[in-house]
């Protein structure tokens, strides 16, 4: 990967909008960040009643799952993963603006959203199945959640 990836920044008139780690030829990201503002992270959510959300867990129906979904983009007309990350970094200008936008948007298929601010108690995981808001988990270090960890599964 390291040939086709690098870090880039994007500046509009000369002033440093956000930064992203890309992959050639992708119009998306799987992270970034709007400096002094907040950064995304985006995780797989495994669904173990649907293959398509968790192909990695079943290598034989990777390819698969990305036809199925490269479908799903054309049919719902909902944005893939890394195109909502990019227009969360592009268009928010918070935090707060940033994970409404992410709970809020559609998609093609599950996910967790990481969110991270620059301010006391900013920070949350956003469990998203391709239609809602499964789950929100915030830091609150006020009741002793001063850290979130993440995996590719739900948290019950």
């Amino acid at each position: 990967m390291r040939a086709i990836s690098f870090n880039g920044e994007i500046y509009q008139n000369g002033t440093l909008q956000y930064r992203a780690n890309l992959l050639a030829g992708m119009v998306g990201f799987i992270t970034g960040e709007k400096p002094g503002v907040f950064a995304i992270s985006a995780n797989n959510r495994a669904d173990s009643t649907k293959m398509e959300d968790h192909p990695f867990d079943h290598p034989i129906h990777d390819v698969e799952a990305f036809i199925r979904n490269a479908i799903e983009i054309f049919k719902s007309h909902r944005p893939s993963i890394p195109w909502v990350i990019r227009e969360a970094l592009k268009n928010s200008k918070s935090y707060d603006e940033a994970v409404t936008y992410l709970a809020e948007t559609k998609l093609i298929t599950s996910t967790f959203y990481i969110v991270s601010g620059v301010k006391p108690g900013e920070g949350c995981v956003l469990a998203l199945t391709k239609d809602d808001l499964y789950g929100k988990y915030s830091l609150d270090a006020d009741n002793g959640i001063w850290y979130l960890v993440q995996t590719n599964y739900d948290r019950d």
